[in-house]
């Protein structure tokens, strides 16, 4: 219970909280937000840095489902201090991010850096105790809108401006962001060493999160790369996504990973429907949200069975529009699954642009290696396909362990000790595992074939799909007998039952006589 407090008390716990906030943080949570609540309405509003704060707090120490919504704060006039507009810009970028507006939202924190980068070495040390929070919310601004190297950057300054100050919650927040987004890139060293960084909490350390999600979601990504399923379902099922809201998309991913390799896509599909029903149509549609919750559903999809709605997942239009990383991720994915069902000459002409652009991104380059070899390989260039495998190969033990990447490999590298490329004992390291359960049949098949395809199951006469592909009849009763050949299927029926199966639109079935075979 706070008492009356004289205007000049105020003003030195201000001062106090001030100069001792990351101690009051770490340690007294719940009587700072007590003094905080107690501020009288004018001097919050001369100190917005401290109604940000405010803000913040009630959001870590709610119970129940947390918001996604921030409210905007804003100084009556001209921002007083440095601090005071960090925390005026702060906020507005927060009340962006939540209404899924990313771009504008990174745009304000751009300009915060710019504000930072300009200060004199006085203003420097008088905002570096209020450096951490602020700039943990600017790289989670930036990693919602795609920006991932920048938001590894502020990440990583957080985290020293949170050490040098000791403040130890933003220690391990930020460590554990940092160690999500490198292994989301796919470099697992250094996705280790950052959670090797998040501070171990002590008996009177009950405030302080051990892993926070952001850690679970790296290390569940690292279980699956090391293809130990049970140990991926294990930690993300420690993971309270009320405790990371924002986060929602990363961890509907995971969970959609995780089901690709193991049970229960189905379920994880309805719930995440359900799930996606009541977020904000731009959150769900814009930066590394959409790309996410489109990676997630081609997952699931692919999970089920239901191919062609998987491959519109990966196709979708919010997804490219996502950062390059997420955007380049779908590809590779993409490829792999062409690949994967030997339309290796396909595959190779979406990776091969991806290698020059993708160094940074080991869960990117080193499939894309493989694959581009693969497909110059199939194409009678062994020279150039041998350079990019073994290319591959270098980088994995440096990145690795990847055998969700080289599970699928050991043919191709049984082909190459053959040819006296590989030494022998590399098949000794490649797992003996399985991919994930389901490939898509119908990337058998070529473009016209599958365009044939897509005319058949719609409900269209042989005539009618002559029509439409600017061909004879005969050729397109040539394209259906290689279809049906392809797919293991004897006739039009079978044909739209497989289709639909696998997630195509159909249209009304067609006697023989109407379909002209």
């Amino acid at each position: 219970m706070i008492h009356a407090v004289t205007e000049r008390q105020w003003h030195t716990a201000i001062s106090l909280l001030e100069a001792h906030w990351p101690y009051y943080f770490n340690a007294h949570l719940a009587q700072l937000l007590d003094v905080l609540s107690a501020l009288p309405p004018h001097m919050m509003a001369q100190n917005p840095r401290l109604r940000v704060g405010r803000d913040y707090l009630v959001h870590m120490l709610s119970g129940g489902r947390k918001t996604r919504v921030f409210h905007e704060v804003a100084a009556d006039g001209a921002a007083r201090t440095p601090m005071d507009r960090f925390a005026d810009l702060t906020a507005q970028s927060a009340a962006l991010r939540s209404a899924g507006r990313f771009g504008e939202a990174a745009a304000l924190v751009d300009k915060a850096n710019d504000l930072l980068g300009h200060l004199s070495g006085q203003e420097l040390r008088e905002v570096t105790h209020g450096l951490p929070d602020l700039q943990h919310h600017w790289g989670l601004t930036r990693e919602l809108a795609g920006q991932h190297s920048a938001a590894l950057r502020e990440y990583t300054s957080s985290f020293h401006h949170a050490v040098a100050t000791g403040h130890m919650v933003m220690q391990s927040m930020s460590a554990a962001s940092a160690a999500w987004i490198h292994a989301l890139a796919g470099r697992t060293p250094s996705a280790k060493d950052w959670l090797s960084r998040i501070p171990t909490p002590g008996p009177e350390d009950c405030w302080l999160q051990s892993q926070p999600a952001p850690a679970l979601f790296a290390r569940t990504l690292l279980a699956v790369d090391a293809l130990d399923i049970d140990a991926a379902q294990e930690w993300i099922a420690q993971v309270d996504i009320q405790q990371a809201i924002e986060r929602w998309s990363s961890y509907r991913f995971l969970r959609a990973v995780v089901a690709l390799y193991g049970d229960g896509a189905r379920a994880e599909l309805t719930d995440l429907e359900a799930f996606v029903a009541e977020v904000p149509v731009q959150q769900a549609t814009s930066g590394s949200n959409a790309a996410m919750l489109a990676l997630a559903r081609h997952a699931l999809y692919l999970a089920l069975g239901q191919s062609a709605t998987a491959e519109r997942a990966l196709h979708d239009e919010d997804l490219r529009r996502s950062g390059t990383m997420l955007a380049d991720l779908s590809a590779v994915i993409d490829a792999r699954w062409l690949a994967h069902a030997g339309q290796l000459e396909a595959a190779r002409r979406i990776v091969v642009p991806l290698i020059a652009e993708a160094n940074a991104y080991p869960r990117v380059l080193i499939p894309a290696l493989f694959i581009a070899g693969m497909g110059y390989r199939a194409a009678g260039d062994k020279s150039t396909g041998n350079r990019y495998i073994l290319d591959a190969l270098h980088l994995v033990p440096a990145h690795g362990p990847f055998h969700s990447i080289v599970a699928d490999k050991r043919r191709l590298f049984e082909e190459m000790v053959a040819e006296g490329v590989l030494d022998a004992s590399i098949l000794e390291r490649v797992p003996a595992t399985r991919m994930p359960k389901t490939v898509n049949p119908f990337a058998a098949l070529t473009s016209r074939e599958h365009e044939t395809l897509l005319h058949a199951v719609s409900g269209r006469a042989v005539a009618q799909i002559a029509e439409r592909m600017f061909v004879s009849p005969n050729t397109v009763k040539s394209h259906l007998r290689s279809v049906y050949r392809k797919l293991g299927v004897t006739n039009r029926d079978e044909l739209v039952d497989l289709a639909q199966q696998h997630g195509y639109r159909t249209g009304p079935k067609m006697t023989a006589s109407q379909r002209d075979t």
